[in-house]
């Protein structure tokens, strides 16, 4: 099956993200995970409300961002493509 077709059932989702073990993201994820865990016995509960707010704004905005990135790379690697061929077929003519 192409990458189109395994793209348009589904089958390949840009947007999971698949992370290495013992890699810095997630080295740096787990400490977080950490932080937040020593953090919310100590707010009361309006602050967890607060904070459960503010996690999930900080979380949609991650979602677009990634969202934004992926479309940029894949325009930049299409216009790669575009500037190969455009070159290649100017400068191998027979």
């Amino acid at each position: 099956m192409s990458i189109l077709e395994e793209l348009y059932n589904g089958n390949i989702t840009p947007c999971e993200m698949f992370v290495k073990k013992g890699s810095e993201y997630q080295k740096l994820s787990t400490q977080l995970t950490e932080y937040i865990d020593d953090l919310l016995p100590l707010l009361t509960k309006e602050e967890r409300e607060l904070y459960e707010k503010i996690e999930e704004t900080i979380s949609e905005r991650s979602c677009i961002s990634e969202r934004e990135h992926f479309i940029q790379g894949f325009r930049l690697g299409a216009g790669l493509i575009r500037e190969l061929e455009h070159y290649k077929s100017s400068n191998f003519r027979s």
